[in-house]
Formats: C-alpha cells, sequence, structure tokens
C-alpha cells in the first residue's frame, strides 16, 4: 500500500505541477508565488489522505480474518491473534507513557518558562482520584482566579447590559444610539485585536483539560472552598451529601417545611420598608433600594473543615437576592456602631501591633478560646434582647423608631431563617441563620456580652485577665496558668448552649 500511494502521490504532483506551473508563470509578486505553493501542497496533502481513507475502507479486515481462520489450524490462529493482541497492547503502553512523559516534560517547563508557582498547601484532595499537577494548580488558585480572555471566551453580554443600564440616565434618544455605535466600534476592536500570549495560552490549555477532568468525575466528586486556609478542595459527592444529612437530621436545630415562603417573605419585606419610607424614616432612594422586586430561597451548602478530624462540613446559607438580603445589611450597618472595639480586631496585623508591647511573665500563658458552632448556637431571642437593651446607644444612628428596628430584626432573624437544600425546603428552629449578612454582627454583639460578663464575674473571684481580644468566634487572652480551668468554666457557664474549646500555647525548643 505504501508503494502504491507513493506512485499516486508521484502521478498527481506530476499532473497538477504541470498546470500549476503554467499558472505561476502569470504571477510576478514572490508572495503571491509563495501563497501559491502553500495551496498546491496543501491540496495534494489532501489528496493523499483521500487516497489512504479510501484504500483503508476496501481493505475487508473481516474477510482477512475469515481466511486466516480458514487456513490454519485453530491453535495457530489463536496464537497469531493472542501474539497480536499482546503486540498492539504493548504499543500502545509504549506510546501512552512516550505521551506522558512528553507532556509532563512540556508542563514542567512550561511552569518554569512562565513562573507560575504551584502550591501544594492551596488544594487539598480528599479523595483517591488522581488529578494532574497542572489541574491541581489551576483549582489552588481558587475561585476568584482570573482566566485570560480569548476570542473564544470573549462574551459582551453582561459589559452591554452594564452600558444599557447606565445610559439610561441620558434623556436624548439620539445620544443614547451614539454610546452605543461607540460601545459596539470599541467592543469590535477590542475583539478583533485580542491577541494570546504564550502564557495565556498555556493556562487556557491547562483549563480546559481541568474541565474535561472534571466531568469526567463529575457524578463523583465536590470541588468547594475550606472553611478556612484559602483552599480548594476535593471531596466525595456521596460523603458530602452523607455529612449534609446528618447536620440536617439535627431535629433540634432544623426542621423541614412544605412550601417555599419566598414570595410571601418579598411582599413583607417591601410592607416594612413601605412603612419607614410612610414615616419619613428614610427618604425615597433608600427605599428604592430595599426594595425587593426579585428574591430566591436561601441555598444551604457546607464547606470542609479540613484542619478538623474526619473533616466536618461547616453549613453555609447562601443569602444572595433573598427577600430580607438588602434590609439585613442596612440594619447591620446601624449595628455596627455599637460593637465594642475594645475586644474586637479585623486581622492579624492589628493583633500584632496591639500585643507587641505586651509582656508575658513567667506564671503566664497563652490560651486561644473557640466557641463551637457559632451561629447555630446563639439563641435568636438572646441576640435580639441584647440589642434592644443596648437602644440608647443606637437611636442616635437611626431616624427609626425601637418598635420598627424590633420588628426588622425578627423578619429578618426569625422569618427569614430556611433555606432550600437538595429541593428540600427547611427552617432553622434554633440559632442564626449562617449566610445572613445581619449575623455576623449580632455574633459580635453576643460574644461582646459574654466576654463583659465573664470578666465581671472573674474579676469577683479575684482572678484577672491581662489581655483579651477576640476575631469573630475565636478569642486571644493571655492568663495566669493556674486559673485557666476557672476561666473556661465560667466562660462556658454564662449560656448553656455557648460552649467554648480552649487551646494552650505549645512551647517548643
Amino acid at each position: 500500500m505504501h508503494k502504491f500511494c507513493m506512485k499516486f502521490k508521484y502521478n498527481i504532483i506530476t499532473s497538477v505541477k504541470g498546470k500549476t506551473t503554467k499558472i505561476m508563470h502569470g504571477f510576478t509578486l514572490e508572495k503571491t508565488k509563495n501563497e501559491m505553493r502553500k495551496i498546491e501542497n496543501h491540496f495534494l496533502n489532501k489528496i493523499l489522505c483521500l487516497e489512504i481513507k479510501e484504500t483503508n475502507m476496501k481493505i475487508n479486515i473481516r474477510k482477512l480474518q475469515q481466511q486466516l481462520h480458514d487456513t490454519l489450524e485453530i491453535k495457530e490462529y489463536n496464537s497469531v491473534v493472542e501474539t497480536k493482541k499482546q503486540f498492539m497492547l504493548r504499543t500502545k503502553s509504549v506510546i501512552e507513557k512516550n505521551h506522558d512523559k512528553k507532556l509532563q516534560n512540556s508542563i514542567k517547563e512550561n511552569f518554569e518558562k512562565f513562573d507560575l508557582k504551584h502550591n501544594t498547601d492551596w488544594f487539598t484532595n480528599n479523595t483517591r482520584i488522581d488529578i494532574p499537577p497542572e489541574c491541581q494548580w489551576l483549582l489552588s488558585m481558587g475561585n476568584k482566579f482570573a482566566l485570560p480572555i480569548s476570542r473564544k471566551t470573549f462574551s459582551p453580554l453582561h459589559i452591554i447590559a452594564d452600558v444599557e443600564q447606565s445610559i439610561q440616565t441620558i434623556t436624548d434618544e439620539r445620544e443614547k444610539d451614539m454610546v452605543r455605535c461607540k460601545f459596539a466600534t470599541r467592543v469590535n476592536t477590542f475583539k478583533n485585536k485580542l491577541r494570546n500570549s504564550q502564557k495565556d495560552k498555556f493556562i487556557l490549555q491547562v483549563y480546559e483539560e481541568t474541565k474535561r477532568v472534571i466531568y469526567q468525575h463529575k457524578d463523583d466528586i465536590v470541588i468547594t472552598n475550606a472553611d478556612k486556609g484559602n483552599r480548594t478542595v476535593m471531596v466525595y459527592k456521596a460523603e458530602y451529601k452523607k455529612k449534609m444529612e446528618d447536620l440536617l437530621n439535627d431535629k433540634g436545630t432544623y426542621k423541614t417545611i412544605r412550601n417555599d415562603p419566598t414570595q410571601y417573605l418579598l411582599r413583607k419585606n417591601n410592607r416594612i420598608v413601605n412603612e419607614m419610607y410612610k414615616t419619613h424614616n428614610i427618604d425615597a432612594k433608600l427605599k428604592q433600594y430595599l426594595t425587593c422586586s426579585a428574591a430566591t430561597a436561601p441555598r444551604l451548602y457546607g464547606l470542609p473543615k479540613v484542619h478538623k478530624e474526619n473533616t466536618p462540613l461547616r453549613p453555609i446559607s447562601s443569602s444572595i437576592n433573598v427577600p430580607c438580603s438588602k434590609l439585613s445589611k442596612f440594619v447591620g450597618k446601624i449595628l455596627k456602631n455599637i460593637i465594642s472595639e475594645k475586644f474586637n480586631i479585623k486581622n492579624s496585623v492589628q493583633l500584632k501591633e496591639k500585643i507587641k508591647a505586651v509582656t508575658i511573665d513567667e506564671e503566664e500563658i497563652l490560651i486561644s478560646l473557640d466557641v463551637v458552632s457559632l451561629f447555630t448556637n446563639i439563641p435568636i431571642h438572646l441576640g435580639i434582647s441584647t440589642i434592644m437593651k443596648q437602644w440608647s446607644n443606637q437611636k442616635s444612628h437611626t431616624k427609626i423608631t425601637k418598635t420598627q428596628f424590633l420588628n426588622i430584626l425578627e423578619f429578618c432573624l426569625r422569618e427569614n431563617n430556611y433555606f432550600v437544600y437538595d429541593n428540600k425546603y427547611y427552617q432553622q428552629v434554633y440559632g442564626m441563620p449562617m449566610g445572613n449578612p445581619l449575623s455576623p454582627t449580632i455574633a459580635d454583639i453576643v460574644l461582646d456580652k459574654i466576654i463583659d460578663d465573664s470578666i465581671i464575674e472573674l474579676k469577683s473571684k479575684d482572678i484577672n485577665i491581662k489581655y483579651i481580644t477576640k476575631y469573630v468566634d475565636d478569642i486571644f487572652a493571655i492568663v495566669r496558668a493556674k486559673y485557666v480551668d476557672e476561666i473556661l468554666k465560667t466562660f462556658n457557664e454564662q449560656h448553656k448552649k455557648l460552649k467554648l474549646t480552649l487551646e494552650k500555647e505549645k512551647l517548643t525548643n
């Protein structure tokens, strides 16, 4: 067949060359001649491929196998078939190994060439599924990593929507059309001039490979963020669902509900907003912002706690576009004014600045107190009562009346304390909704009260805490070592549901 193809190609070349030579004599520019040669070579290759394809189709493999079977004895035939099979397997294995080796070398070279750093601590694989290193690198970048834009992936639809929303303030229709024309011209110019660098092309190639790997195992895995540490975590879907169902089976915290209350809560949210507007406690602009025109039910998902044994899940209720989302943010901003600055820090940098002048005596140690499942263990009535007792401190920050403020808290925390998971609706019967914009602020206020009450009680026992501060649900303190147990006991006695665990400093040589 090889000789036949070569002869056929020779005949084709001779025939085509004779005709194209005459045509090329008519061209005077070298650039045109080069283009003609390219077209000629492309045409010849196409013809050769078609001839090879036709020859392969003419060969009847089954007929040849039957002839071989009829000619040879059965043992000889089976031996030939087995030899052929083993040869094909060995050849396939060798080719695959060579390709994998070349691919890995190419990937390694590209990582070094483009200075891409692969931090293995940023991706945790809790499955036995083998994920290629380049895919691990991309997943470790997190969901905020900006992929390069290519002509294939460039979609101006969201930009068009933003532009259309912006030009609605223009009253002149002719001016609006001029803006649209300028925008369309610039988008087309950008798309036509878009060129990806070698680094961008490599990243997009890794992205496509990662999509392929994920799609291959899409029914078996869940990829999500870790609860802490800015990691990406991959777990088995069956294991993830089992842990979520175990959480929801806690009847003291959750119960199932029959219907989706979203539309009812949307209408009630708007009634509350209208009432505040009618009583002149908010202006028209704020009323428009707080009014909810479309809403969805909160969606529950779990974040793996990879820093803890057996990787438990922290339940998070996503409150994006829920009925009370904007109203919760509005009230949360008011409540931030009463959060004590005495205990709270924003980040580790602020902690470093605060403690750099603090000295630790020999009989003192550092301890860390961590609240167990803070949001699901803070009773709503405790949060609301703690806030309303401090009304005198916060009424100067808002025009809303005390009654209206109380109604808003009840609406945002009690009535909107529901979510959907796996197409089933649940209500959280105890604790605050984790994911509600208002919950972290109320948690800060309640914990501040617990710390204040604990410090007062400890002082009555002649126990002083040298230094104490907190970040969300983590409390950091410097205390005398002999009082550690009594301090933990006092904190845990403040409320029957709110319990803390304690860790002491670990000394290293």
